[in-house]
C-alpha cells in the first residue's frame, strides 16, 4: 500500500476503524466518530463506501490494518492503481483507534 504525504481527495471508497477502549463503543458512537473525523464523508453522495469496525480491549499498536482490511473487505481492497491510503492514529478517553481511509483514484466527488 502507498500513502500519500498529504490528505488524499476523492471518493471514499473503504473505512476501516479499530477502537481499543474497556467498552465497546454503541453505533450510533462509531458513527458520530466516524463524522467527527472524516468530514469529507457527510457530503460524499454515494452508498458505495463500504465501512468496517473492530472493537478490541488489547493494545491497537500492534494491529496490522491491511490484514484486517483484506479480512473484512477482501484482497480487493490493495490494489495502487486504483486506491490511495490514508491511516489515521487517534487518542480516546480511556483507548485510542486507528481508521484505515481508502480512496478511490478514479472517482470525484
Amino acid at each position: 500500500m502507498v500513502y500519500p504525504q498529504q490528505k488524499p481527495t476523492g471518493l471514499i471508497r473503504y473505512l476501516l476503524l479499530v477502537v481499543s477502549h474497556p467498552v465497546q463503543p454503541n453505533p450510533r458512537q462509531t458513527f458520530d466518530f466516524l463524522n467527527e473525523i472524516l468530514p469529507e464523508l457527510k457530503t460524499q453522495q454515494n452508498d458505495s463506501t463500504k465501512i468496517g469496525t473492530l472493537w478490541v480491549t488489547t493494545p491497537i499498536g500492534g494491529i496490522d490494518m491491511t490484514a484486517k482490511a483484506i479480512e473484512a473487505f477482501g484482497v480487493g481492497v490493495v490494489n495502487n492503481d486504483l486506491y490511495i491510503y490514508r491511516t489515521l492514529h487517534l487518542g480516546l478517553h480511556g483507548g485510542d483507534a486507528k481508521c484505515l481511509v481508502v480512496y478511490d483514484k478514479t472517482a470525484g466527488l
